[in-house]
């Protein structure tokens, strides 16, 4: 190098960005070429604040020698959540559980995102507002364009970037923030209405008056359920912060808590198993193609048994977090009991050994479904109070799969996929 080009002095530029290095980084992550993504790590100015979750991410690839780096990402955020958890069982002041609980949540949003992670929050903030603005009878059917509007978007946004790709983004937490913003809204608008208008359970879970934004942004963003859900309800996230009902004596969850985690260490331990054992990208090639038809036919099984397995991996891991912090915690009055079923994500054996199409969706990611479930109890309602006679449940049950379809993005096997399984089911 040139002497003069060391000494020069820094233009005013590089002045700028040395003073606000987060706003510089910020600028580069903006103006990279979007076919490389987002960086794996968190840009360097944050690096130390991510130091235990990057050290967690380092460890589990090393040990299981699981490649995709976002995935291992997502596991050191899981288990992160694990110990914090058990913190809130103790811990059970309020404004602590709701700062700290959506604090963390933004915490590892960022971490697996960096500043893309502002987007959901963003959008949680906007439809806040409009519920307050809007008439709150009538509100819902604006945040449900503006939830599926803004979900939409970041499902194009991926299939330009990444078409086809296993990539995880950000759009993992915004499917699952326009299911939370609808489900709110809807609640909300329940408040407005008489309880005769109600079905059951809408009465238990009835919103009357929109709370703070303290407490609206902890429910959207509550770290167990920052990353993948499970949906959930306001009024039972308003009853565990401030320990009302079952949570007021959430027993020690150590058991479930170990029983969920092992079943997830088997099942990803299977999966990484399937994955290099019986390769997808195998089936298109001309030796595959040679093979005999019970070969391809056992094949294509344990391969989807790879695919499938990653899911139920990520499911138990998360159930087990929700256990620790005692969300997921109901008591049977009646029977004197209680246990963590309140929140199941999945249920194998049914969907593994289901005879029907009916039972393995509905054992399919079950708090999803049950809130596609509401949709179409809530278009029946809908054409009751128009005074329609007979319901159209063939109508509710169409609009419900394409919404779901929808809301999964724009690939045309989604389309397809929804359109059988409405055919198969109706």
């Amino acid at each position: 190098l040139d002497i003069k080009t060391l000494e020069r002095e820094e233009t005013p530029e590089e002045k700028k960005e040395k003073k606000l290095p987060v706003f510089s980084n910020l600028i580069h992550i903006c103006e990279m070429d979007p076919l490389n993504g987002i960086p794996d790590v968190p840009i360097e100015s944050l690096q130390g604040l991510f130091y235990p979750l990057i050290a967690t991410t380092d460890f589990i690839q090393n040990s299981t020698g699981l490649q995709a780096r976002d995935q291992a990402q997502l596991l050191a955020c899981i288990l992160l959540n694990y110990g914090i958890g058990l913190v809130f069982l103790i811990v059970k002041n309020p404004h602590f559980r709701m700062i700290f609980g959506a604090a963390l949540g933004v915490y590892t949003q960022f971490y697996l995102w960096n500043y893309m992670a502002l987007i959901p929050s963003l959008s949680v903030v906007v439809c806040y507002f409009l519920m307050k603005i809007l008439d709150q009878k009538n509100q819902n059917p604006t945040i449900f364009i503006y939830s599926i509007a803004i979900n939409s978007g970041m499902q194009i946004y991926r299939m330009i970037v990444d078409y086809g790709g296993w990539h995880m983004d950000v759009s993992l937490i915004q499917m699952m923030l326009a299911l939370k913003m609808i489900s709110f809204s809807l609640a909300y608008s329940d408040g407005a209405r008489k309880e005769t208008e109600l079905r059951d359970p809408q009465p238990r879970y009835v919103i009357k008056e929109l709370p703070g934004l303290l407490q609206y942004f902890s429910f959207m963003n509550f770290f167990p359920v920052a990353l993948m859900g499970p949906i959930d309800e306001y009024k039972e996230f308003e009853r565990y912060i401030y320990s009302q009902n079952q949570y007021a004596d959430i027993p020690f969850p150590l058991p479930q808590m170990l029983k969920s985690f092992f079943i997830a260490c088997v099942l990803m331990a299977a999966q990484l198993y399937l994955t290099n054992t019986y390769p997808y990208q195998a089936v298109v090639t001309d030796e595959f193609a040679q093979t005999a038809f019970w070969y391809k036919a056992i094949y294509l099984i344990l391969n989807s048994w790879a695919v499938k397995f990653k899911f139920y991996c990520c499911w138990y891991l998360l159930s087990g977090s929700i256990y620790a912090c005692g969300l997921s915690y109901q008591h049977d009055d009646k029977a004197k009991r209680g246990d963590f079923g309140r929140l199941v994500l999945v249920d194998v054996m049914k969907i593994e050994l289901a005879v029907d199409p009916r039972t393995k969706l509905n054992n399919w990611n079950k708090q999803v479904q049950a809130f596609m479930k509401n949709i179409y109890v809530r278009d029946l309602q809908r054409q009751e109070r128009q005074g329609v006679v007979k319901a159209d449940t063939g109508s509710a049950a169409f609009k419900t799969f394409l919404f779901s379809a929808l809301w999964h993005g724009f690939y045309p096997s989604y389309f397809i996929a929804f359109g059988a399984v409405f055919f198969a089911t109706e």
